[in-house]
């Protein structure tokens, strides 16, 4: 899957960092942005037949793999870049151009999905859902949504992330959605670090200016809050 990944880095840093990147590839070096998400793939159907799926299942006590968050799409990655990550220090955006293997590759649910998951309204949110993840989306969110126990409905998204048709059909959506902390995207993931350097395909700075498009979808419209 070609996907692109929007992040902005101090202006004196930009050239070294553009050739560690065209010749190492893309790792997580940083702990602040180390995120604790599981390989479920091979373990969906096993866990969905459990009567009960709890954090123990979904969130092992174990080490993680590393991940980076990319979009399948220019325009969210340049959000990123150019707005969502950018600061004074931090002051020089970058779009990253790779490939990644579908295996390699979950849903970022964490500024829309899980809220979904948590505090949907059926009636409202699951056509929504239906059009941003596909419909096998359904099945997660309507069994979640029987459920008094937000742990389980949270483990259930765990699963749904991972999911692959789940993961195909949010690659191919274009409604523009706001999401938690004022996010704006198409669709967002997560992929296993490290990259490798022949997996890159571009890395550029990347202009200031950015308009950011109409909103479709509002997260807050379709939760019982």
């Amino acid at each position: 899957m070609r996907l692109y990944r929007g992040i902005a880095v101090p202006q004196h840093a930009v050239s070294q960092c553009i050739e560690d990147i065209r010749s190492s590839g893309l790792a997580v070096v940083d702990g602040r942005w180390r995120l604790r998400f599981y390989d479920l793939k091979c373990r969906l159907d096993d866990l969905w037949g459990k009567d009960a799926i709890t954090f123990a299942d979904t969130r092992p006590n174990e080490r993680s793999p590393d991940w980076i968050c990319a979009c399948a799409e220019q325009a969210g990655a340049l959000y990123y870049a150019c707005h969502h990550n950018r600061s004074r220090i931090d002051n020089t955006p970058l779009l990253i151009t790779f490939d990644a293997e579908l295996k390699d590759i979950i849903v970022d649910g964490r500024d829309f999905l899980y809220s979904l998951f948590q505090f949907g309204q059926p009636e409202l949110a699951l056509p929504v859902a239906i059009g941003l993840f596909g419909p096998a989306i359904s099945r997660y969110l309507n069994r979640a949504w029987t459920l008094n126990d937000q742990e389980q409905r949270l483990a259930l998204c765990d699963l749904a992330i991972q999911d692959e048709s789940i993961i195909l059909a949010h690659s191919s959506n274009r409604a523009v959605i706001a999401g938690r902390v004022g996010t704006v995207f198409r669709n967002a993931f997560m992929v296993r670090a490290p990259i490798a350097a022949e997996c890159i395909w571009d890395v550029r700075i990347v202009g200031e200016s950015l308009s950011i498009p109409s909103i479709d979808i509002v997260l807050n419209t379709v939760l019982c809050r």
